[in-house]
């Protein structure tokens, strides 16, 4: 399993959650998302800008990474990588530490699996 911390301000949080977002697009894709499907899963960190709480609130699978140069906004939402019952959204949101992280990304992250399994073990 490869697990990756995106950071997101909020309230894409909640939306991508609720199952409402459900795509993400970013200027560089993680290579470890390229060679991680199926089993990359991305934690969602909402940033403390706008409000936010500054810490890990949930988790999605992600089923796929597509570069969207040169197609239209339908084709980009119809290749959305998730589904409203994918989302996980933790009964109380962790802090970056019980991940490992000591500060939040810039835009995503790789983290050690051991270290999120151990997170999820407690939760």
């Amino acid at each position: 399993m490869t697990y990756l911390l995106l950071s997101l301000r909020r309230p894409y949080t909640a939306l991508m959650l609720a199952g409402k977002k459900t795509l993400e697009i970013r200027k560089t894709a993680p290579k470890a998302a390229q060679t991680a499907m199926p089993d990359l899963r991305v934690l969602l960190y909402e940033t403390r800008s706008a409000g936010g709480c500054g810490m890990v609130l949930g988790m999605v699978r992600c089923r796929a990474v597509h570069p969207v140069r040169g197609i239209d906004l339908q084709e980009v939402c119809a290749r959305a990588c998730l589904t409203s019952a994918e989302p996980v959204t933790f009964p109380q949101p962790l802090p970056l530490t019980a991940f490992g992280v000591g500060c939040a990304p810039q835009s995503w992250r790789a983290l050690d699996p051991a270290a999120v399994n151990a997170a999820l073990a407690k939760k």
